[in-house]
């Protein structure tokens, strides 16, 4: 995950170009090789006790995280995808701004022998009602 840390670091510059009117959601979306020695149980443990701590981050209270595995996709050399999500574009700044220095650091060490992530995207979601 440190591949992860650092998209976080760069992603925030994204913040700047983000509209101040934005009312939309922030959903970040890692694209992720996954290491051979482990499963897709192992990766989705992991993923989940980073969310239980990412929780306990400022701006992270409301943060929601999701694994998808492609079922009929063309992912190119990517295995999965994480996806981030926070209600809002200032929450996401604040859980970047108190990630560094959190228990957050430790996971991914671990992260890392399970899976790699060296692309992301941020995007903007609207829920249409």
């Amino acid at each position: 995950m440190k591949s992860i840390f650092r998209l976080l670091a760069i992603s925030m510059f994204l913040f700047f170009a983000a509209p101040a009117w934005s009312g939309g959601s922030a959903v970040h979306i890692y694209h992720c090789m996954q290491e051979e020695q482990g499963s897709d149980e192992e990766l989705e443990a992991i993923v989940a006790e980073w969310l239980a701590a990412a929780k306990k981050v400022k701006g992270g209270e409301n943060m929601e995280m999701f694994v998808y595995f492609p079922v009929a996709v063309d992912q190119g050399d990517n295995d999965f995808n994480l996806m981030l999500i926070t209600p809002t574009f200032a929450e996401m700044g604040a859980f970047i701004d108190a990630y560094a220095g959190s228990p957050l650091e430790e996971i991914d060490d671990r992260f890392d022998k399970l899976a790699s992530c060296a692309n992301s995207s941020m995007w903007e979601g609207v829920a249409i009602e």
